[in-house]
């Protein structure tokens, strides 16, 4: 990557615009969008995540192939099931089954022991699942 080259151009057009960013950033992404040195510079850092983006949205549409030929499943087919989410929230405020780990125990130690995990009430077990249930909704 050419951070002299992509340095120089962001230079330039900040002193074409006076000092305004959003003034530089339209004259850099109409050159970035002409030359393909200046367009290369800019997305490197970023190719990772702009790749991510891109297979995720494919993922999410149902276009992608996992393994076995099988379509991925979206986050919305991925929710929790009624029952499960009923299971996870009927643990909560109970102490882990595992034991627990350094950090956590010096975690306790420093505030003085661990203070009771209030539980959850019924009311906010159903907002959960109607939380759930809308963010499913949304992202199908």
């Amino acid at each position: 990557m050419d951070l002299s080259y992509v340095d120089g151009k962001v230079r330039e057009a900040l002193m074409v615009a006076k000092g305004s960013r959003a003034q530089a950033t339209k004259l850099i992404v109409g050159a970035a969008l002409k030359d393909e040195r200046l367009m290369q510079g800019l997305a490197a850092p970023f190719l990772k995540a702009i790749v991510g983006a891109a297979i995720e949205r494919v993922l999410r549409r149902g276009g992608g192939q996992g393994a076995g030929g099988n379509a991925a499943p979206t986050r919305a087919q991925a929710a929790l099931t009624d029952d499960a989410l009923d299971a996870v929230l009927s643990r909560m405020g109970q102490p882990p089954s595992e034991p627990v780990s350094p950090t956590q125990s010096q975690a306790a130690r420093i505030l003085g022991g661990t203070a009771p995990t209030p539980r959850a009430g019924e009311r906010h077990a159903q907002a959960i699942r109607v939380i759930a249930a809308a963010f499913a909704q949304k992202k199908s």
